[in-house]
């Protein structure tokens, strides 16, 4: 009884003694710190550390977090040499240093680490399978049309060959009537997005300096721009760069490079 005693009562001064030396003077719950504190709680109470300890913990969680985002083994290195220049010595931080630089020059491929060697393989392998799945998707007719099974969008094989404002293109296109088809539009800037592809180059008639990146050659490109359906007020339009494959707007009058392609959702 009396060494219990004993126990409750050095628990007792020290809670006196941490809480005279701060403003606050209880604990929330136990494990969390205080951001304007020195101190933290624990399952005895509170327990003081110094600025420097809080802050080199923070900054290992931060790390910590960093860390898991990480795919290439050098990435990992110079993250935790990074920490540990800020704080050296930190014992988890040399074990983790030490985990990363077993996987110098290493890829994570499908949850394993793997050499540089086996990791290109396999990127240029994946890069010749999609290739040759796209151009599979892509159907040509004889009447001038492209079906993407991909998407069931049916496009024209080529665009309107001139430069042309939006209104005009929207016409164009609602006009079109090749393969006996009545519903051409203009596209969406997401479906000119589907048929962009960056690792595929396609020279642009309007230009010797530029190529636009087309995911096939059934559908050829004239110019970079291509208008899609979406306004903004009366003045204002969406199209699609064929260059970086980004959206944009522009004044539905701006007709320089801009062209339009016919589309229609296959039934």
């Amino acid at each position: 009884m009396k060494i219990i005693h004993s126990m409750a009562f050095i628990v007792l001064v020290s809670l006196i003694l941490c809480s005279s030396a701060y403003a606050e003077k209880v604990c929330p719950k136990d494990g969390e710190s205080y951001p304007d504190s020195a101190y933290f709680c624990g399952k005895h109470g509170v327990k003081l550390i110094s600025q420097k300890e809080k802050y080199k913990e923070q900054a290992y969680k931060e790390a910590e977090n960093n860390e898991s985002a990480i795919t290439v083994g050098n990435e990992g290195i110079i993250l935790w040499k990074e920490y540990l220049k800020d704080y050296p010595g930190h014992a988890r931080a040399l074990k983790k240093l030490a985990t990363w630089q077993h996987r110098k020059n290493k890829h994570l491929l499908n949850n394993k680490w793997v050499s540089e060697k086996v990791y290109t393989r396999h990127k240029e392998e994946e890069e010749e399978r999609q290739a040759e799945e796209q151009r599979l998707s892509f159907i040509e007719y004889e009447n001038g049309t492209v079906l993407d099974t991909r998407t069931n969008l049916m496009w024209a094989a080529k665009d309107n060959g001139s430069d042309i404002n939006w209104a005009n293109a929207k016409s164009y296109c609602e006009n079109y009537r090749r393969g006996g088809y009545t519903d051409w539009r203009l596209p969406t800037q997401d479906e000119l997005a589907g048929l962009y592809d960056a690792n595929k180059s396609q020279q642009a008639d309007c230009s010797s300096s530029y190529q636009n990146h087309v995911a096939t050659d059934l559908i050829h490109l004239t110019c970079f721009y291509l208008w899609a359906s979406k306004t903004n007020g009366s003045a204002g339009a969406a199209y699609f760069h064929f260059i970086n494959g980004k959206p944009y707007w522009d004044h539905q009058s701006t007709d320089t490079s801009n062209r339009a392609l016919p589309v229609r959702s296959a039934k």
